[in-house]
């Protein structure tokens, strides 16, 4: 099974109004955790970024969910496409 790894770099301290979009940030990937796409979320430990794991879509429709999170406009993406074994 394809997963698309999105490896996102983000300097969460520089980012303005950042108490306002985090939380809109987590009501989406909630948003695509109920639809099935956001398979796992991981938060790096030093507030520089997140991988998310999608499933059962291709990298042109990963890249086109990415711009639907609030931060985008402050990611660099690395995506990654894995075939999951077990």
């Amino acid at each position: 099974m394809n997963r698309i790894i999105l490896n996102i770099t983000c300097e969460l301290d520089k980012v303005p109004n950042i108490d306002v979009l985090l939380p809109k940030e987590f009501a989406r990937g909630e948003e695509l955790k109920q639809e099935g796409v956001l398979e796992h979320l991981f938060l790096k430990d030093n507030r520089m970024g997140a991988v998310l794991v999608f499933k059962d879509v291709d990298e042109a429709r990963a890249q086109k969910i990415a711009t639907s999170f609030p931060l985008f406009k402050y990611f660099e993406i690395d995506y990654i496409i894995a075939d999951k074994l077990y």
